[in-house]
This record gives structure tokens, C-alpha cells and sequence, in this order.
């Protein structure tokens, strides 16, 4: 019954609830697990949507499987309605048609805080976006973003721009209110993190 369903949900909204869509990563490292721990150690609730599903282990990415853009929209919807998430992190997208779809819920909840990871390749490199989801990104999803986190090589490839503060003037300029250049990439031992707003 609905009071069964409501207590159900009672301990877990007692915390902010989160809605996390990204990629699956089996062996752990990253994507929805990830987030989904380090939101309940930030003392919040994650609900989850796979936007992708993945073929990799501590070693690296074999392939990435993209889930169809209806089903991503269907199941971001059902938890919008019904367990509203206090903020929204897009990490992994798989495809250009979960960015459009993610453009468009993003659309429809303008006051809703969203922090993009914008996931352009793994670790060692190994790029996995093609053209038309990076032309997705840049005009339906970064404007529309609170707070935008590449690390270097990604925030050259979304803003076309070389060195951080190129790269954050252009991505600015084209709507983004604040953006965190990581500097996970480096192979240096201090990592240094640039925010700009």
C-alpha cells in the first residue's frame, strides 16, 4: 500500500537524495559506484541511473555498451517523481542521445543543481567519445550545468582552447556558471584543481 511504500522511503529522505547517471564500472574504481560512495560519505542518499554499462576491469576499458536514451529518460522520471533529489551528477553519458535526453530533464528542473563530469576517456587515455556526443555536450548540456569538472585533456576537448585558464574562459563564455579543471591527469605528485566562476 502507499503508507508501506512511504514508510519505506522515511530513513532515506531524511537525507538529501542525490540522482547520480553515469556509466557502470564492474570492477568498482569509478562511474555509479563511485559516486554512489562518495555521496552516502558526504551523508546523503544515492538513486542511481546506468547510462551506460561497461566491459572493463582494474586494468582498463574493453568496450562500453550505451543504454537506449528512452529507457535512461523513463527511469530518470520515475525517480524525479518519485524521490526529487536535492541536486543531479551526470558522469559518464555512452551516447548523444542520453545527452539530449539529459539536456532536456535538465530543461524542465531549472533550479536543480547539476554537476557534470564530463567522462571523455579512461584513465590511460583510451578516448570513447565521437563527434556527435561532444557536439551534444557543448549545446545542449554544458550551459545548462551548475558546476562542470574536466581535467585538462577534457576541458580541451569540450572548449577547443590549450592552456586551464584558456580553456575556462571559453567554456564560461559559453554558459557554464562555474568550472573545476582537474588536475587528475598529471603525472606530477601534488594534483592541483583550478575552479573558476
Amino acid at each position: 500500500s502507499s503508507s508501506r511504500a512511504a514508510s519505506r522511503f522515511a530513513k532515506p529522505t531524511a537525507r538529501p537524495i542525490v540522482l547520480c547517471a553515469g556509466g557502470h564500472d564492474p570492477s568498482g574504481g569509478a562511474g555509479i559506484l563511485a559516486d554512489a560512495e562518495a555521496i552516502q560519505a558526504a551523508r546523503a542518499f544515492a538513486v542511481t541511473v546506468v547510462t551506460a554499462l561497461t566491459e572493463q576491469d582494474s586494468c582498463g576499458l574493453a568496450r562500453i555498451f550505451p543504454q537506449p536514451g528512452e529507457q535512461v529518460e523513463s527511469q530518470c522520471r520515475r525517480l524525479l517523481a518519485d524521490s526529487p533529489p536535492r541536486a543531479l551528477k551526470i558522469g559518464l553519458l555512452g551516447s548523444s542521445g542520453v545527452a539530449r535526453v539529459l539536456g532536456r530533464l535538465i530543461a524542465e528542473y531549472p533550479n536543480l543543481p547539476v554537476v557534470l563530469d564530463p567522462v571523455l576517456a579512461t584513465g590511460s587515455g583510451q578516448s570513447f567519445v565521437d563527434a556527435a556526443l561532444l557536439n551534444q555536450m557543448r549545446q545542449h548540456l554544458l550551459y545548462r550545468c551548475t558546476l562542470i569538472t574536466p581535467n585538462l585533456p577534457e576541458a580541451r576537448a569540450l572548449s577547443d582552447g590549450d592552456a586551464p585558464d584558456d580553456c575556462a574562459a571559453r567554456l564560461l563564455g559559453g554558459g557554464a556558471p562555474w568550472v573545476l579543471i582537474t588536475g587528475t591527469h598529471d603525472t606530477t605528485e601534488p594534483v592541483t584543481n583550478r575552479l573558476y566562476g
